[in-house]
């Protein structure tokens, strides 16, 4: 059986192991992991300026003297000859005695004997900036806990003596060892023989100061006494004559120390208790002889029948004489003459005990009647006595009163008289209760600054300025950086990939304009990044437009020409690009692919392949232009791309977007199209998307890794329902996927990127 210790130690780590626990300790790892390199440079930087600031440091040498406060000494003190003013040390007095170290008075006696006024380190101290604000801290702390004035009276006019007595007092440190009367006094300076000088001369004054303060309380105790003592004299003898003469006038007299009549009234008090017993005896003899008597009881006894020979004779014969009466009258019948006789002489038998028990009853009558009286005597006496008693009690009542009020004088004068004579030998020998156990040394070794110690809080603050600064970053991150943050916030929507940051630079075989045009109808030179997907198709950006492919057909797989938008929330989250590169892998894939771009606003796509053009898909809605006369073709991979071209303001382009079919395009060329790619407008900005979105059969919403807020993708999705429910997926684009890896837990999809890389060859 496992006992209860077994039972929790298990049951705790079962709850640690959990899935829950488990995951969020994970998470706390990997935020940890991203934010390591923060917390290295805050840790090296607080380091180095700690550092700095401990080198920077004037050292300092502690001089420490110790003082004993002698508690052994105290007792023999107060056996020998106690003063009012001298008690046991506790607690309490230590602390008292360590506010007098601390005090101003102290301090200025240790100035004039040092002669520090005179000192030009003291009288005009280098004190830095840190050395001053903390003294300064030190000293209003000070002030605002002080439960009194400080002692003694210090002078406030020469500003030189209250400039040393600060800098003595801000560097002099006064501690008690725990639980001990032991009292160490710390002095802090430059100089290192001026430090024990200062440190002796401070346990110096304070004997001194002791010493000084017993005999002046002494003094003035003895003075006080011996003025008290005349007055308590004159005040007993008064008191003990009153007494006297309120005894004689009211004959309150007394023998063996209590009054007369106490005596007397006690005695008789006992008397009548005896008397009203032996009454209630009496009684109960004289009762109980009457009953036998009056009820004829033969067989019945009192104590002195039982010891009357008379009685005790004739109820043996009156026994004898039934027994024979018995036997005759068994044998010869009741009538016989022997048992008449018998019977004759039982009666005479009886008669006589009766007359011997009424003889008995007539002495039992009269002790009690002498009981009585004396009872009555005795009560009647008592009841004198008790009228007497109570004038007397009175009178005692008022005796008593000056009995105690000349107790008191008479015991005050002796404890006044004993103290005066206590303090008198004490003015001849003061002792002090404190002494020196430790003088203090020369230093040999700076006490501050603690440069290690320095090094190592600054290391501590550095490692928590950089924890605290990468938890509000974390707490502060708003975006989305992995595929299991897009699947927990987005709830069903399908993530589809990560798409890697891109280089935005010319690609090499475009890099240099060429002189000749190309072909009327053709795209012009194209910057790289809208062309990655045909200049680096082993790449992971390639493999994750393959994966939105998969989602689109595995959608849509029944529409014959599939339709879809590409939106974002914000602008410059990388639409464009997908958008471009999707339908560029579609083309070169066999696909017949019109990509189309919706964003008229703001015809970014139209700027990065045809800027030049002159008519777009506005003039195909309103003015009933043909698919040839708007579109151009990609070379490389045979994609017919439709600009937007905005010659004029147009207040609302989702009209003309919403009022066009695309679906009317696909035999706009000579064959029906398989995909349609249209760059729709952000979500965020305009309504242009939701207007058009009747004629989409799918979406895929771009989210810029890290950027793009989660809150505002959730709202967008829950406000715009008629996208969200022909959304095919999300990817995430503009991913670092040399930092992506700090943000994924071990077990996820994104972790393993690395491992990927080997199936996209070098390329991302």
């Amino acid at each position: 059986m496992l006992d209860q210790r077994s039972r929790s130690l298990i049951t705790t780590a079962a709850t640690l192991a959990s899935p829950e626990n488990a995951a969020n300790f994970a998470a706390i790892l990997t935020s940890a992991r991203r934010q390591m390199t923060l917390l290295i440079v805050c840790a090296i930087v607080g380091l180095c300026l700690g550092v700095a600031y401990a080198s920077s440091l004037t050292p300092q040498f502690t001089a420490s003297t110790d003082l004993l406060i002698d508690n052994r000494q105290l007792r023999a003190v107060q056996d020998v000859s106690s003063v009012a003013t001298v008690t046991t040390v506790d607690d309490a007095a230590v602390e008292s005695q360590v506010e007098i170290l601390r005090s101003e008075k102290l301090a200025m006696e240790v100035v004039k004997t040092l002669k520090l006024k005179d000192d030009p380190e003291f009288n005009t101290p280098k004190v830095s900036a840190f050395g001053a604000f903390t003294s300064s801290l030190r000293a209003f702390i000070r002030q605002l806990f002080s439960s009194g004035p400080s002692n003694g009276p210090v002078s406030g006019d020469d500003p030189v003596e209250r400039t040393v007595i600060a800098a003595l007092l801000s560097h002099a440190r006064v501690d008690r060892l725990p639980k001990t009367y032991v009292l160490t006094i710390s002095f802090t300076w430059p100089d290192p023989v001026r430090a024990a000088q200062v440190a002796n001369a401070f346990a110096e004054a304070y004997l001194t100061d002791q010493l000084n303060s017993r005999y002046e309380a002494t003094r003035r105790a003895s003075v006080w006494l011996q003025e008290r003592i005349s007055d308590l004299r004159q005040q007993a003898s008064t008191a003990d004559l009153e007494v006297q003469k309120y005894r004689a006038e009211n004959n309150l007299l007394s023998a063996d120390g209590k009054l007369v009549s106490e005596q007397q009234l006690t005695e008789i008090t006992t008397q009548l208790t005896e008397a009203r017993a032996d009454m209630a005896n009496a009684q109960a003899k004289y009762t109980e002889i009457r009953n036998i008597i009056d009820t004829h009881q033969v067989n019945a006894a009192v104590t002195d029948s039982l010891s009357s020979t008379v009685i005790n004779q004739l109820r043996t014969q009156y026994l004898d004489a039934s027994k024979r009466q018995a036997e005759i009258t068994a044998k010869l019948g009741p009538n016989h003459l022997q048992a008449i006789n018998l019977r004759a002489q039982m009666a005479e038998y009886e008669r006589l005990m009766f007359d011997e028990l009424g003889r008995i009853a007539a002495t039992y009558q009269s002790s009690l009647n002498v009981a009585s009286a004396r009872e009555r005597s005795l009560a009647q006496s008592l009841s004198t006595l008790s009228g007497t008693a109570n004038t007397t009690n009175e009178n005692l009542v008022k005796l008593r009163q000056l009995q105690q009020n000349a107790d008191t004088y008479t015991a005050l004068y002796q404890t006044f008289l004993q103290r005066y004579q206590e303090s008198v030998q004490q003015q001849s020998f003061p002792m002090n209760d404190a002494r020196v156990i430790t003088n203090a040394s020369v230093p040999t070794f700076p006490s501050e600054p603690k440069k290690v110690l320095i090094a190592f809080l600054s290391l501590v603050i550095g490692c928590v300025t950089g924890a605290g600064v990468g938890a509000l970053r974390e707490f502060r991150e708003r975006g989305f950086r992995t595929g299991d943050q897009v699947r927990d916030t987005l709830g069903s929507v399908r993530f589809l990939g990560v798409l890697p940051i891109i280089a935005s630079r010319i690609a090499a075989a475009s890099r240099l304009r060429r002189a000749v045009a190309r072909p009327k109808g053709d795209v012009g030179v194209v910057a790289s990044q809208y062309r990655h997907v045909l200049d680096q198709p082993m790449s992971a950006f390639s493999e994750t437009m393959r994966s939105i492919k998969v989602a689109v057909d595995s959608d849509l797989r029944t529409v014959p020409t599939k339709v879809i938008g590409f939106v974002s929330l914000l602008p410059g989250e990388g639409k464009t690009t997908t958008s471009k590169n999707f339908a560029s892998l579609l083309a070169s894939q066999g696909s017949s692919v019109l990509l189309v771009d919706g964003d008229v606003r703001n015809a970014g796509l139209t700027r990065a392949l045809m800027p030049g053009a002159e008519a777009g898909i506005l003039e195909m809605a309103l003015d009933d232009r043909h698919l040839s006369e708007v579109a151009v073709r990609e070379a490389d991979s045979g994609l017919i791309f439709v600009p937007a071209v905005r010659k004029q303001r147009f207040v609302y382009a989702g009209a003309a977007l919403a009022s066009m079919t695309f679906r009317d395009l696909r035999d706009a060329n000579d064959h029906p199209f398989d995909y349609i790619i249209v760059d729709l407008p952000p979500l965020g900005a305009v309504v242009d998307a939701r207007a058009a979105a009747k004629n989409m059969d799918g979406f895929v919403l771009v989210i810029e890794w890290g950027t793009t807020a989660r809150r505002g993708v959730e709202t967008i999705l829950a406000t715009h329902v008629d996208i969200a429910e022909r959304l095919v997926g999300v990817v995430l684009n503009k991913v670092d996927m040399r930092a992506v890896k700090r943000y994924e837990r071990f077990g996820s999809t994104e972790y393993y990127s690395k491992q990927y890389a080997r199936y996209y060859g070098t390329n991302r």
